[in-house]
């Protein structure tokens, strides 16, 4: 039997583009980025790096906030190699890569591509 904890994680590239859609800490209640998105029922997301979850830490002044207020400072910052301080792995936790949704659920998802732009309301 295995005794190795799992936590939900993205990998990097997933992370810049989309991380401000996650929840990146414990009592986090809405996105970062529009602040209009309740994720505090979302269980917190890591960051998958070389088989770990990472967790982003806050600056010294506890803000996860980067400059421009609406992305995270420890992706702002770099990733792990570049920004050590801004990320800390989860004592004895693995990363366990979080599908994307299109993988997880891709009967849900149009078949083909509709065309908005020539749509009526009669379509």
């Amino acid at each position: 039997m295995s005794t190795d904890a799992y936590a939900p994680c993205i990998e990097w590239d997933a992370m810049v583009s989309d991380g401000t859609q996650y929840k990146l800490y414990d009592v986090q209640e809405y996105d970062i980025e529009t602040s209009m998105f309740d994720v505090s029922a979302q269980p917190t997301t890591y960051l998958c790096w070389e088989g770990r979850a990472l967790e982003c830490q806050p600056d010294a002044m506890g803000s996860y906030y980067g400059s421009t207020g609406i992305e995270w400072k420890c992706v702002e910052d770099g990733d792990p190699t570049t920004n050590p301080d801004g990320w800390s792995p989860l004592p004895g936790v693995l990363g366990e890569t979080m599908e994307t949704f299109s993988d997880k659920y891709p009967h849900c998802l149009p078949s083909t591509e509709v065309d908005y732009a020539s749509a009526s309301a009669d379509d």
